[in-house]
């Protein structure tokens, strides 16, 4: 639909692999995971990393980086990358290339590029953490700051 301006999708596999993605590009994606037991080498992991390749130069990938195999999704973006972790730790290689992060600490979600804090907000109550945190990384990416987010530097 050529004027479908926003989607939401969790591609299947099985049908990405039969007929493609359906849709040629878009402006912002989340990668939360890899499905089952799959790395980016096996064709699984490179299907679901077909949504980095086909975010505008625009745009931006948020992708988890508590899951190593997404960090060869990185070298072949064409797009900006924020990545998000529950683990702060986890980001200091992405964040010591002047790198975008997002990660929990305590009850709150901070923002940080390269080694500097940016902003931070209160995790919700009885919400999913990683959803949370990867919500936020795109918020963040497309600079897109509502009421709601209760951002704060």
């Amino acid at each position: 639909d050529p004027a479908l301006t926003a989607l939401t999708c969790t591609p299947n596999m099985q049908s990405v692999a039969e007929h493609g993605l359906p849709f040629t590009s878009c402006d912002a994606c989340i990668i939360l995971g890899l499905p089952d037991v799959a790395t980016i080498a096996t064709e699984r992991g490179q299907l679901a990393g077909l949504l980095v390749l086909v975010t505008r130069p625009t745009g931006v990938a948020v992708l988890n980086a508590d899951v190593p195999d997404l960090a060869m999704l990185a070298a072949y973006a064409s797009c900006h990358i924020i990545w998000f972790s529950q683990h702060e730790a986890q980001l200091a290689p992405y964040l010591a290339a002047d790198g975008v992060g997002v990660f929990a600490r305590g009850q709150q979600i901070w923002s940080a590029v390269g080694g500097e804090l940016a902003l931070r907000g209160e995790l919700l109550p009885n919400l999913d953490v990683i959803a949370q945190l990867a919500a936020w990384a795109l918020l963040y990416g497309l600079e897109v700051f509502p009421n709601g987010i209760n951002a704060k530097t």
